[in-house]
């Protein structure tokens, strides 16, 4: 299994990070931790100004695979490959990118959990990734000691097309020794 994990290096990204090497330690998986650099547009012609904003950014990517490099580097490895990815550009657009090219079966992502008029403003990247990004996503708000489940809830439209998701669902799973599985189907008014 290739688990994305993105980061900003945040508390919560740093959460995420961790119940995704947990995770992989159980199903046995790679993980692919990416950190995404903004793309540093050059907001003036003149060269002095365009020196310092490519030494700043090239700076600021330093920092980035400095602290990809101590993440990898703090947790026990247990068999599991972290493989660090440190790319420039627009973060939805890199994060497609990424899942295409290695094939990634889940993202791993933390989330500071924005509610009311903050979240329907604000579109994080979580929700970004939720709504647009077509792999299965674990969303980590809290620390997580332990990576058990006991109780799994697949939300259907119980549509046929949905079986082959369904199937992945249950490989997935499959390596967590799940006590109770519930199906739910929501009935929309459309």
């Amino acid at each position: 299994m290739n688990i994305l994990v993105p980061t900003d290096f945040s508390e919560f990204a740093n959460s995420a990070f961790d119940a995704a090497h947990k995770m992989a330690t159980i199903v046995k998986g790679d993980i692919h931790l990416i950190h995404v650099a903004p793309d540093i547009k050059k907001a003036s012609s003149e060269k002095r100004e365009d020196d310092c904003e490519e030494i700043n950014a090239k700076q600021t990517q330093q920092r980035a695979h400095e602290q990809l490099e101590a993440l990898k580097n703090e947790v026990e490895v247990n068999g599991v490959q972290i493989h660090n990815h440190l790319v420039v550009g627009k973060f939805l657009q890199q994060i497609h990118r990424i899942v295409e090219q290695l094939k990634i079966d889940l993202i791993v992502m933390g989330s500071h959990g924005a509610s009311g008029l903050e979240e329907l403003f604000i579109g994080s990247n979580t929700q970004k990734v939720l709504r647009k990004v077509h792999v299965p996503v674990l969303v980590v708000k809290n620390k997580i000691e332990d990576i058990h489940f006991s109780k799994v809830l697949f939300a259907s439209g119980l549509y046929i097309k949905d079986h082959e998701s369904f199937q992945r669902f249950l490989s997935f799973i499959a390596p967590f020794n799940i006590k109770e599985l519930h199906i739910l189907s929501v009935d929309t008014s459309s």
